[in-house]
């Protein structure tokens, strides 16, 4: 059987940045682990993203069947998501459709879907929906000084979701938000072969995520202040950002008296490594559409004291794979991480029973999955099309 080719279309990240650096995060493993699968499963996989240094090579090869794919939008330069304003979008979707066709196209986060609609129904190919952050779920979880979610968005995924032929939702939350359309969940998939128990016994807590304020970094750092110094683990941090990102973090650490490591962004070996030392994986965020990160914590036999918010409460089997904190008052999470930290029976025991639990999102079973789903909607518009 020829194989089809699938676009997998992330606007605004490009698969090709470090991750944790940049808008480079839990969506570019997800893709990337995707497309990996894809192809060895017999597709052929194209990434999109926006070209934003005039210097890079149109088309990079990740492995035979694997490509990334930058688009010119007219503006080529490095933008965050808030500076994607709409005659970008609709450059980048001109852009688009002039270039090469697919069988499939799979837009990743709204932006990418405003753009890349329009082209499927112009080709007459399927288009697939993942919002990874829909602002229906973060409306009420954002941090002090965000601001309200714009309006334009709201409109947006609602058509997105109603229109396209199929939303694949990263978490049981974020689908009951959804009320239109054709939705399917699809957990993530964890790389249980990179995470995995092993390492030496650690006594420091882990973050991993980049330096950005609804990441809840403060709400750790302000935990761990409540504990008394003579039994308060380091807290280390594994992800990158700006300077401004760095000073705001290590000057409120500073000011609240506790010691923290910024290790930078790390590539996926050696954060695996850190993660499977670590004591616990923390993860304070606001909200994560799924948080693949409290995943990984689990298939590295480390437990993983997360909110109680969005997608994390699908990803963290609580008291199995970790615990869950309903509010964010650092003293609840204190109190949350010196349990643990009391215990280091209990700590064995939930990341024995985590690794357990990592098994039922195991990457390939998801990609499998996703790829069960594409081949539905790909017969059936080649049936449609034989139809005349």
């Amino acid at each position: 059987m020829t194989a089809r080719r699938i676009a997998l279309v992330a606007l605004h990240s490009s698969p090709l940045e470090p991750v944790g650096s940049g808008e480079a995060g839990g969506m570019t493993i997800y893709l990337l682990t995707l497309a990996r699968a894809l192809v060895r499963a017999g597709e052929r996989v194209d990434l999109i993203t926006r070209r934003t240094d005039p210097a890079d090579a149109a088309v990079v090869e990740l492995e035979p069947g694997l490509r990334v794919r930058l688009i010119d939008d007219g503006d080529p330069r490095y933008l965050d998501k808030p500076d994607l304003q709409p005659p970008l979008i609709e450059a980048f979707s001109r852009a688009l459709a002039a270039g090469e066709r697919y069988d499939l196209i799979h837009s990743h986060y709204w932006y990418s879907g405003m753009a890349a609609l329009p082209v499927a129904r112009e080709w007459g190919v399927p288009h697939v929906q993942t919002f990874h952050t829909l602002a229906a779920l973060t409306a009420t979880l954002r941090p002090p000084g965000a601001g309200p979610q714009e309006p334009e968005r709201f409109r947006g995924e609602a058509m997105l979701a109603r229109e396209s032929d199929l939303v694949i939702s990263l978490s049981r939350a974020e689908a009951a938000q959804i009320t239109e359309g054709n939705v399917r969940v699809v957990s993530p998939g964890v790389d249980r072969e990179l995470f995995h128990p092993g390492g030496p016994a650690g006594d420091y807590l882990l973050i991993a995520a980049r330096l950005r304020t609804v990441k809840g970094i403060d709400l750790a750092i302000d935990a761990l202040a409540q504990i008394p110094v003579a039994e308060r683990p380091e807290l280390r941090i594994a992800g990158g950002g700006t300077p401004t990102h760095r000073r705001r973090i290590t000057d409120h650490a500073a000011a609240a008296g506790v010691e923290i490591r910024l290790l930078g962004s790390l590539d996926r070996e050696h954060l695996a490594a850190a993660m499977r030392s670590a004591a616990i994986v923390l993860i304070p965020s606001y909200s994560e559409t799924f948080g693949l990160v409290a995943t990984e914590g689990a298939a590295s036999g480390v437990p993983v004291i997360a909110s109680r918010a969005g997608g994390l409460q699908d990803a963290v089997r609580e008291g199995v794979s970790g615990l869950l904190v309903d509010e964010r008052s650092p003293e609840l999470w204190a109190e949350a991480i010196t349990s643990l930290m009391r215990d280091p029976e209990r700590r064995r025991e939930l990341g024995l029973r985590g690794r357990e639990y990592s098994a039922e999102t195991d990457s390939r079973v998801a990609a499998a999955r996703v790829r069960e789903l594409y081949a539905g909607l790909m017969d059936a518009a080649e049936t449609e099309r034989a139809r005349g």
